[in-house]
């Protein structure tokens, strides 16, 4: 799911989703060339990623009435994940974003690793041999 804020309603439903799964946010500004170089990069990470998205353009900020929205250059990307607020600091590439996202989003629908049980390989005891009867000459 691709979320466009530019609207409070879209924020307001952005605020709401992020409480409950981990989302991750472009910030991003049109006529800046480095976001213009990697939208590419993003819309095929938005097409491939199990991972909520949103994006908002600069000019849009103004919505967003919170320091967790702060930026200082574009473009930006945040993961909110529970009460966090993590930066990603890393060249822009599909695969580091896909790393970044499996280092800090739980995985979901993870199998419980089985309980370690001791091995049950132990033999059987071996009877013990019966002693014959002897007959007397």
């Amino acid at each position: 799911m691709l979320l466009n804020i530019d609207s409070p309603e879209k924020f307001k439903k952005f605020e709401v989703t992020k409480k409950k799964e981990p989302v991750l946010m472009l910030y991003y500004a049109d006529w800046c060339y480095f976001c213009q170089q990697f939208r590419p990069t993003w819309n095929n990470f938005v097409r491939t990623t199990h991972v909520n998205s949103a994006e908002v353009e600069s000019s849009n900020l103004s919505l967003m009435n919170s320091s967790d929205h702060h930026v200082s250059s574009y473009p930006t990307l945040k993961l909110f994940v529970k009460d966090k607020v993590i930066v990603f600091e890393d060249d822009r590439s599909i695969n580091n974003i896909n790393k970044f996202i499996e280092k800090h989003v739980p995985k979901k629908n993870k199998t419980p690793s089985k309980p370690k049980t001791k091995p049950t390989s132990k033999t059987a005891p071996k009877p013990k041999p019966t002693k014959k009867n002897k007959t007397k000459k």
